[in-house]
């Protein structure tokens, strides 16, 4: 047997030995013909697990270089959030150390014109100066709170869009480095001489379960036949044309199945997952916002216009894009 062979050929040198039966081919009619040295199947066609849509879409090349423009995004944009976030708690904390002194300087003029029976000495005149200069200074602080709020949560939307698009660049690098991996390595195992004794050593596994598959009562009940006699293949014989393609969808599934049985069973423990170079994660920071704080798209959208409506500058996408 070439080492080429695939799975599917087998099942139909299988069913070859049985020619004499009617409709025992156990190959399913949309199986795929072995690749040859001009023409290799599309690696989309697979029927027991999905292919991702990012396969075919981009090469792993650039998958890494929109992966790469996506981190800088960003990067810049969680810089500035950082920036204007920590200048924000800054005035915050100010804010409150003025209100205190407010608060203190406040009590501290009442309580000695109290005492002095409204007498307003230079120590009462001091202190009421001072009350009205941290007023001042808390009432500047306020404004400028009240002007960097929204900058600030203006920035959180748009490093969590950058984040989003910095996750989904990186999912399709995963995607397809480590499809193309397996795919890969899948074609390699193959065409290796090992895959040639495996897979002649395959033929009386897969006619074994094709027979005992015909024999199982369970699963023949749904065809409404007997089986008790141990008829195998041949029971293909009695049952339509539809029902025969089920059974050797059946059967074809469950030859697969011992085969990943096979293989899995003698996997080594402890095998990490191949990670592509330059797809490391980045922690989020703090101040970040989450998927879940801006749920709806449009909800997203909406504001933004209204927190530009509150900004007395906007920042502009050439300087937030870091370009």
């Amino acid at each position: 047997m070439s080492p080429h062979t695939t799975m599917t050929e087998t099942i139909t040198h299988n069913a070859g030995d049985n020619a004499a039966m009617p409709q025992t081919n156990t190959t399913l009619e949309t199986a795929h013909h072995a690749p040859t040295a001009d023409t290799l199947p599309s690696r989309r066609e697979m029927r027991y697990f999905q292919t991702p849509a990012s396969i075919g879409a981009v090469t792993p090349e650039q998958a890494r270089q929109r992966l790469c423009v996506a981190r800088c995004d960003y990067l810049n944009q969680r810089e500035r959030l950082e920036a204007a976030t920590q200048e924000l708690d800054r005035l915050r904390k100010t804010l409150k150390a003025f209100d205190e002194q407010v608060k203190n300087a406040g009590q501290a003029w009442r309580q000695g014109f109290l005492s002095s029976f409204g007498k307003q000495s230079k120590d009462v005149r001091d202190q009421k100066k001072q009350e009205l200069q941290w007023r001042l200074e808390a009432d500047q602080h306020r404004e400028m709170i009240a002007m960097l709020e929204p900058q600030v949560e203006w920035l959180r939307i748009k490093t969590l869009e950058a984040r989003l698009s910095f996750d989904q660049a990186r999912e399709c690098l995963l995607e397809v480095c480590n499809h193309a991996e397996l795919m890969d390595s899948v074609d390699a195992i193959a065409c290796s001489d090992g895959a040639a004794a495996l897979y002649a050593a395959l033929q009386p596994l897969f006619k074994r379960i094709a027979t005992d598959t015909c024999n199982d009562a369970v699963f023949m009940s749904q065809f409404g036949v007997d089986v008790s006699s141990k008829p195998g293949e041949g029971i293909l014989a009695y049952i339509s044309n539809l029902q025969g393609q089920d059974v050797r969808c059946e059967i074809e599934r469950r030859q697969y199945a011992a085969v990943g049985e096979l293989l899995l069973s003698r996997r080594p423990r402890d095998i990490k997952a191949s990670v592509p170079e330059g797809s490391e994660d980045i922690p989020t920071l703090p101040c970040e916002a989450s998927r879940g704080d801006y749920p709806s798209l449009l909800g997203v959208s909406r504001r933004l216009k209204e927190l530009e409506a509150q900004m007395a500058y906007v920042p502009d996408q050439e300087n937030t894009n870091g370009a």
